[in-house]
């Protein structure tokens, strides 16, 4: 178990894993981790904000991919809310 732990841990580090992946970093560390997204009511950033986040910080995704990773957070955030969790 955690050699394939270890081996999934060093391919996000290596930017090589998945894009799904990927993309639920960049839910963790931005959209709900961030500094931006604790300052605010809800505790998530806007998409406006999101996009504002520099490409020196988040370097993961461009504004088109973040355009595309939005709508699977909200979708996301709403499955949450269906099954109360």
């Amino acid at each position: 178990m955690y050699r394939a732990f270890q081996a999934k841990l060093v391919s996000v580090a290596c930017f090589t894993c998945s894009p799904v992946l990927m993309r639920v970093q960049e839910i963790c560390s931005f959209l709900k981790g961030s500094a931006e997204a604790m300052d605010s009511p809800d505790g998530t950033l806007s998409l406006e904000r999101y996009l504002d986040i520099g490409r020196k910080r988040a370097p993961n995704f461009t504004a088109d991919t973040r355009h595309e990773v939005y709508p699977i957070f909200e979708r996301y955030e709403r499955e949450k809310l269906r099954l109360n969790r």
